[in-house]
């Protein structure tokens, strides 16, 4: 049998942690921690209003993914909360719970979890800044498209077949680029063109 998945839940609404501790609690994989006796989490959900409480959590849980719940993000400030706060994703409004178990896998798996609306604000976030990043690390055009596919959390294998070559020459195109910007995952590359 698996690990439980242990999450801890800081949600300012009671009402709505009481909710999502209800929702979850009878998961199998999923664990929700309260305190210290029940282990560290490997996830923490918050909202919005504990967004002030993002830096004493990962002092507090330092290698705790931070989910964000967004309940009312207007679109001009995702891109800035995934920077300012280093979350691990973000959950849409409309995210179910089996949605919401695969966005624990992807980002147990290393990368972000970003909807794709949310992810079509970074490439256009990603197209605003091309010049420049294509300027300051030489980045061919292969490699600018490969890192589009990458912000978009596609696999090698769909990359491969979208660009037409192997996934084998996605995993050198890939390992190039982390070379060219300093990055050794998926997730630093996301976060590199987030900032920018």
């Amino acid at each position: 049998m698996e690990e439980q998945v242990k999450i801890k839940i800081e949600v300012y609404n009671r009402l709505i942690k009481d909710a999502l501790k209800s929702l979850l609690a009878p998961e199998g994989e999923l664990k929700i921690v309260e305190d210290e006796e029940d282990g560290l989490p490997e996830f923490i959900i918050i909202d919005q209003v504990s967004l002030s409480k993002v830096k004493d959590l990962h002092k507090k849980y330092p290698g705790a993914h931070l989910l964000l719940i967004d309940n009312g993000l207007r679109k001009r400030d995702i891109i800035s909360v995934l920077k300012i706060y280093k979350l691990s994703g973000i959950i849409a409004p409309y995210t179910d719970l089996e949605l919401f178990k695969k966005s624990l896998k992807v980002i147990k798996g290393g990368q972000l979890w970003i909807d794709n609306n949310y992810t079509r604000l970074l490439i256009e976030n990603f197209g605003k800044s091309d010049v420049k990043v294509v300027q300051e690390f030489s980045l061919t055009p292969r490699e600018r498209e490969i890192i589009e596919h990458v912000c978009r959390g596609l696999p090698n294998k769909d990359i491969a077949e979208h660009l037409g070559i192997s996934v084998q020459t996605v995993k050198t195109h890939i390992n190039r680029i982390f070379k060219k910007l300093g990055v050794s995952t998926r997730t630093e590359l996301v976060r590199l063109f987030l900032e920018r």
